[in-house]
């Protein structure tokens, strides 16, 4: 069967998809700086790779509510041909593997009048929680010439990057206490450094977890994907750290729970509802979750070494610590972790 995969995210309280192929980048949401002879559909732009990259309404082009900007608020840079745009996402959640077979797009097939070829949304997939509609990568990155075929040519000229102030509509951030504006300030000029400084500093792509109160990242190269669990298949005569098998899309994955390798003493027996599913050489798991936060960059010299006072039993699985918003984020060393001998099941059960 053929598959998609697309980025799945949250507009205010509904779900919506983009081809995860079209989508250049994600990051945590800077300063936007508005401009006042675009409309509405145009929340404004940001400094992107030494460019200046639009950022579209997409609340409004959907007749959705804008909400107040919050830290959490991610930007989706979606790419088609030579041309990229922004959108802002309330919450990005996860990257989703679909059969085409599934998507239900008879609504949205050959449009017989033009406002029919304006529409977004071009199908839809049902997951167990509730419907996402899928948006068309195309459609999205040519809203910015449709915005300016809005306006007077001289409203359109090409501005001296290298001149161009930033200025900031205060309102938007006033509910926003000052060291959370400072935060966005300073994801702002990170995002101003040049492609050249960017890729020289090699940062670490890291997916971030929550697990008993505590944050945990560890290296995005060997995770497949992030998932919610629903249904899990006990396996028998297991230790407490094999939570069980899951079916996800006709593949078995054996979840575990990495709590009490890394002393993380639970607080009351719970199921989790999230997991991470890494796939390192021949071995595939699903790692669970309490809450998946985020995708971070981490430059390596921001990673410390680990406080001789925390939990030095697990000393060996940790790579060591680093900042993610203002709280210490454990590094997990995964192939350390996957293949502990702590891990393995080997006990013998009698039959009588």
């Amino acid at each position: 069967m053929i598959s998609k995969s697309y980025v799945v995210f949250e507009l205010g309280y509904s779900c919506y998809g983009i081809d995860a192929v079209a989508v250049q980048a994600i990051f945590a949401m800077p300063l936007i700086m508005p401009l006042a002879e675009f409309s509405a559909d145009l929340l404004g732009v940001i400094y992107w790779r030494d460019e200046i990259l639009p950022i579209l309404n997409l609340h409004q082009r959907l007749g959705l509510r804008l909400p107040p900007f919050a830290l959490s608020d991610s930007i989706i840079v979606v790419q088609w041909q030579d041309q990229s745009i922004g959108i802002l996402a309330n919450q990005v959640r996860d990257v989703w593997s679909v059969e085409v077979e599934k998507i239900s797009n008879h609504l949205f097939k050959e449009p017989v009048d033009n406002s029919l070829k304006t529409r977004l949304v071009d199908g839809i997939i049902e997951s167990e929680e509730t419907l996402i509609s899928l948006l068309s990568a195309e459609r999205i990155v040519h809203e910015i010439d449709r915005i300016r075929g809005t306006l007077n040519p001289a409203d359109c000229e090409q501005v001296n990057l290298a001149h161009l102030p930033f200025n900031v509509d205060q309102n938007r951030i006033a509910h926003l206490d000052q060291k959370a504006q400072a935060l966005l300030r300073e994801r702002t000029e990170n995002l101003r450094q040049t492609i050249e400084v960017q890729e020289a500093i090699e940062r670490v792509p890291m997916a971030v977890m929550g697990l008993e109160g505590e944050r945990f990242g560890f290296g995005l190269e060997a995770v497949h994907e992030f998932t919610d669990i629903h249904k899990v298949t006990p396996i028998p005569c297991c230790p407490s750290h094999i939570i069980g098998n899951i079916n996800l899309r006709g593949e078995i994955i054996t979840l575990i729970d990495i709590s009490s390798l890394i002393d993380l003493k639970a607080s009351e027996k719970k199921l989790r509802k999230k997991a991470i599913v890494v796939r390192l050489n021949d071995i595939t798991a699903g790692i669970v979750a309490d809450e998946i936060f985020d995708v971070v960059y981490v430059h390596p010299t921001k990673v410390l070494a680990t406080p001789v006072s925390a939990h030095s039993s697990k000393d060996e699985y940790l790579q060591g610590v680093a900042f993610y918003q203002d709280k210490t984020m454990s590094i997990i060393h995964l192939s350390k972790i996957l293949t502990s001998e702590a891990l393995v099941v080997n006990e013998v059960v009698s039959v009588t």
